[in-house]
């Protein structure tokens, strides 16, 4: 299924941030550092199993839940 890497990102981000665009950046460079470029995943591009791992623990880290995705 297309688009769950990207969907998963937008998800920890808004949760996280609650809409302040400092937060937003500042949690895009931090998956950044955890191994995960936000900019390189749009609604098309195909789902990597490693990634979405990743992305699961960084959703653990930041203690935002992500089992429906």
């Amino acid at each position: 299924m297309p688009g769950r890497i990207k969907s998963i990102i937008d998800k920890i981000i808004e949760e996280k941030s609650k809409g302040s665009d400092l937060i937003k950046l500042t949690l895009k460079t931090k998956f950044v550092l955890k191994g995960v470029d936000t900019d390189k995943y749009s609604e098309i591009s195909q789902d990597d199993p490693a990634v979405i791992e990743k992305l699961k623990k960084i959703a653990k880290d930041f203690n935002v839940n992500i089992d429906t995705f």
